[in-house]
C-alpha cells in the first residue's frame, strides 16, 4: 500500500516532466493491486490455518504470489506508465530543476519498495508450507 501511495505522489510531481495520464493509471493501480494483494494474503493465511492443510488454497496462494512477484520485479526495473523503476532515474537526471532531485528520491523509494516486495513474496512462496498457525 505504501509503495502505491509513493507511486501516486511521484506521478503527480512528475507531471511536469512526463504525461499527465499516468496519474489516472496510478489511481487504477491502487484499485487493482490492493485487492489483489489482499486476496493473496487471504489465500495464504487461510491455507496455512486450515487443518488438515488445504493444498488447493496454498496452490492458489503460490500462483497469485508468483504473479505479483513478477509484476513487482518488472515495476522495480521498468520506466513504463506510472511505474518509476530504476531506469527512471536516468531520465530524471537529465532534468536540471530542483523538483527532479525530489523525484529521483521518490523513484528510489518506489523501486526499493517494489524490490523488497519481490523478495518478501519469494520468501512467502518458499516458506508457506513451513508455517502453521493452528494450535
Amino acid at each position: 500500500f505504501a509503495v502505491l501511495i509513493i507511486n501516486f505522489l511521484s506521478v503527480i510531481i512528475q507531471t511536469k516532466y512526463f504525461k499527465g495520464i499516468n496519474v489516472f493509471y496510478s489511481i487504477l493501480n491502487i484499485f487493482v493491486f490492493i485487492p489483489a494483494c489482499g486476496f493473496t494474503l487471504y489465500k495464504g493465511y487461510n491455507g496455512a490455518c486450515r487443518r488438515p492443510r488445504e493444498n488447493m488454497t496454498i496452490l492458489w496462494y503460490r500462483i497469485c504470489q508468483a504473479v505479483l512477484c513478477v509484476c513487482w520485479i518488472c515495476f522495480s526495473i521498468w520506466c513504463a506508465g506510472p511505474f518509476d523503476g530504476w531506469v527512471q532515474i536516468k531520465h530524471l537526471k537529465r532534468e536540471k530543476a530542483g523538483a527532479a532531485n525530489f523525484c529521483i528520491f521518490l523513484t528510489v523509494l518506489e523501486a526499493l519498495g517494489y524490490t523488497a516486495s519481490f523478495f518478501l513474496g519469494v520468501i512467502g512462496i518458499i516458506n508457506i508450507s513451513a508455517v502453521s498457525y493452528t494450535h
